[in-house]
């Protein structure tokens, strides 16, 4: 098969996926309640420890995986998952120094959604995607690891859009553009 003839399909294939996501009326991210959180609060020594990482990147110091973890024991609260809709994790508001996870993931997934989620608590906001930028610090982190969120993700979609096979492409076609392409 020739370069051009793939190319074409590729595109052809792009153009159909950006058709049905426009096109289609379901919800593509079902969300949760996460404006109820009220009974989780940054605390001092959270925000002391952000300051500190923050200030410390942007000297350009390293920051062991061990410094990472003892900050997601300060900064993530795992929630119901029935309380997060379709989210792994989430940080509530720029500014607020906290963020959530789901508390049904695998604790392979956990882990990749923890620092996911810090790594949007330690962004100085000029990333041009963040999303792209927080998953390029969990690749950099554990490697080959990352891609066992790929088919998690691809199985927990499934579970919400169960018989409706267009919101399911729909879905996982915005979700491959916002976490996947760096741009």
């Amino acid at each position: 098969m020739k370069l051009t003839t793939i190319l074409f399909i590729l595109v052809f294939i792009v153009i159909i996926l950006e058709i049905i996501t426009k096109k289609v009326t379901c919800p593509l991210r079902p969300s949760g309640d996460i404006t109820l959180f009220t009974e989780f609060l940054p605390n001092e020594e959270a925000k002391k420890i952000l300051t500190e990482l923050r200030n410390r990147r942007s000297k350009g110091e390293s920051i062991s995986k061990l410094e990472y973890k003892k900050v997601f024991e300060k900064v993530i609260y795992k929630v119901p998952a029935s309380r997060m809709g379709s989210w792994f994790g989430v940080v509530p508001q720029i500014g607020v120094d906290i963020c959530f996870i789901r508390d049904n993931l695998p604790t392979i997934v956990a882990n990749l959604v923890k620092r996911h989620e810090l790594e949007h608590l330690l962004q100085t906001g000029q990333e041009k995607n963040v999303e792209w930028s927080a998953n390029v610090a969990v690749i950099k982190e554990y490697h080959w690891r990352s891609l066992f969120m790929i088919p998690f993700a691809v199985k927990d979609r499934f579970s919400f859009y169960h018989g409706e096979p267009l919101c399911l492409v729909a879905s996982l076609w915005v979700n491959f553009k916002k976490y996947l392409l760096p741009f």
